[in-house]
């Protein structure tokens, strides 16, 4: 599990503004996610009633958040377990806030 790992030894993701976010892209059906993540298991999942749904991923540190129709709206990061991710070359996790 990513919780033992150090912060050098997490995968690294790209963040790309109105894009997506590693190997995630903003738009994607649910079976386009779990390709793209590979073997991974969704550890909880929650329906809501304007029709969004809710993914937790906690192995990777992730939850995922699908609109209508099942598309990849938003990814939250776990700061402390999830990828490591940066933007423009500035590492966004494991920072002391400014």
């Amino acid at each position: 599990m990513w919780r033992d790992r150090k912060p050098e030894d997490r995968r690294r993701w790209v963040l790309d503004p109105l894009e997506g976010v590693g190997p995630l892209r903003f738009g994607m059906d649910r079976d386009e996610v779990r390709a793209a993540l590979g073997e991974v298991s969704v550890s909880s999942s929650q329906a809501a009633l304007d029709g969004s749904f809710r993914e937790s991923y906690d192995d990777m540190g992730l939850t995922l958040l699908h609109v209508p129709g099942m598309l990849l709206a938003g990814v939250a990061v776990h700061a402390e377990t999830g990828p490591q991710v940066s933007l423009a070359g500035v590492e966004l996790m494991d920072r002391v806030p400014s």
